[in-house]
């Protein structure tokens, strides 16, 4: 089987980062030639700016009903008028990053439940590729098409070693240049704690946000009520970690801890994935370099909790 380490990505990352870019930002196929050609307009004198949103009531089930009418946009707290919008079910690129470390020895095995369940729902036409990680991340699965060979990998995974969580993040988004799809997202299953690697979580954060990429976040097992105080601080830490990563780029979170748990997440996931809303806004142009500019969404319709991304650095 291939392999394909975090040094070895990191080296092609830095040299194909803004194309990379630039590529991502072509949100869905459906939307069209123009919108795509708007998205890398973004990139360079940010003319349009092109929202992935999905819509989800109290129960956990899509909302797919909602028109143009019922959003908002504001960027900056300024109210921005919608110029374009679409609801699209197509077709996704889904990195999965696996926990595999020691921290996770004890819920291993519920981890590689969700991970194969999600797996069952993915589309003839979706991609996937599979990361795991340990002291060192590594690519188990390339890229492919065939989601049933990457299941098949799974009971062969074992637990050990320290946890470089935010590295194998690192690599997955790189690998996801490679993908054919114009939907790309990202998901972790694991504890969310970090003790061996050498980015930190600040930059994860910020270079997630800049690739476009929506992060959904499966943590896994009951948080303990009798560890040491550190060790409880640590399992809160990593909760919120990847609560934040999620949060910050318009995917979702979850929580599991019993494997009754596992076939509900793995539907609402799979559906949340290639069922969105693609709002586009045009915002005015800004010369200051790497500027953060807030982005909210909003919906007239109460009790429907919305999920898209915060913001954008301008270039």
């Amino acid at each position: 089987m291939e392999v394909f380490t975090i040094a070895d990505e990191m080296a092609r990352w830095r040299g194909g980062w803004i194309a990379g870019l630039a590529a991502s930002l072509a949100v869905s196929s459906a939307v069209g030639q123009e919108h795509r050609d708007a998205a890398l307009t973004l990139r360079a004198g940010v003319d349009l700016v092109l929202v992935p949103v999905t819509l989800m009531d109290r129960r956990g089930a899509l909302v797919t009903d909602m028109t143009q009418q019922h959003f908002s946009v504001l960027q900056d707290n300024a109210p921005q008028p919608i110029v374009s919008f679409s609801r699209e079910d197509v077709p996704c690129t889904l990195a999965i990053v696996l926990d595999t470390s020691e921290s996770m020895a004890h819920q291993l095995s519920l981890a590689k439940q969700a991970t194969s369940e999600i797996l069952a729902n993915m589309e003839p036409e979706d991609e996937v590729l599979l990361a795991g990680v340990s002291d060192v991340p590594q690519i188990k699965a390339p890229l492919t098409g065939d989601a049933a060979s990457v299941r098949g990998i799974l009971p062969f995974l074992k637990p050990g070693g320290n946890t470089a969580l935010i590295d194998g993040i690192y690599l997955a988004l790189a690998q996801l240049r490679s993908a054919h799809n114009a939907r790309k997202a990202l998901l972790i299953v694991s504890d969310g704690m970090d003790n061996n690697s050498g980015h930190s979580k600040s930059a994860l954060m910020r270079m997630a946000v800049e690739a476009d990429v929506q992060i959904y976040t499966v943590s896994i097992g009951t948080p303990s009520r009798t560890a040491k105080p550190m060790v409880l601080r640590e399992e809160r830490e990593g909760l919120a970690f990847l609560s934040d990563l999620s949060a910050q780029t318009g995917g979702l979170n979850y929580s599991v801890e019993f494997p009754n748990q596992v076939g509900r997440v793995a539907h609402e996931l799979g559906c949340a994935l290639r069922d969105q809303y693609i709002i586009g806004y045009t915002a005015a142009r800004d010369d200051s370099s790497r500027k953060w500019h807030k982005i909210q969404i909003k919906l007239d319709v109460p009790k429907i909790n919305v999920y898209a991304r915060n913001g954008y650095y301008s270039r």
